[in-house]
């Protein structure tokens, strides 16, 4: 294996320093995200509390509202679907 040059060692360190950038800056974004979302179910949160979360009550009248249909059936679903969105699925059937 040949020595590595001076140019070789330069681009090395700027890879290494342009991946370290996006990877901080991946990290800043999925954070900035997150607040983002806690900040717009704060409202709900406070108002209905954390029962909010795991209720399953969606009554518009009394004002009893839960989201545990949704965020259970999201991901459960999900599986299901997927396969069928599929190019493949739609040709076999």
């Amino acid at each position: 294996m040949a020595p590595k040059t001076r140019r070789g060692v330069l681009g090395d360190a700027a890879f290494h320093g342009l991946t370290l950038l996006f990877a901080v800056l991946v990290l800043l974004i999925l954070g900035g995200v997150i607040v983002t979302l806690v900040a717009g179910a704060l409202p709900a949160l406070t108002h209905f509390g954390l029962g909010f979360l795991i209720a399953n009550a969606w009554n518009p009248v009394t004002e009893k509202f839960g989201a545990l249909a949704p965020i259970y059936g999201t991901p459960s679903r999900s599986p299901l679907a997927s396969p069928c969105s599929s190019p493949n699925y739609a040709r076999s059937g």
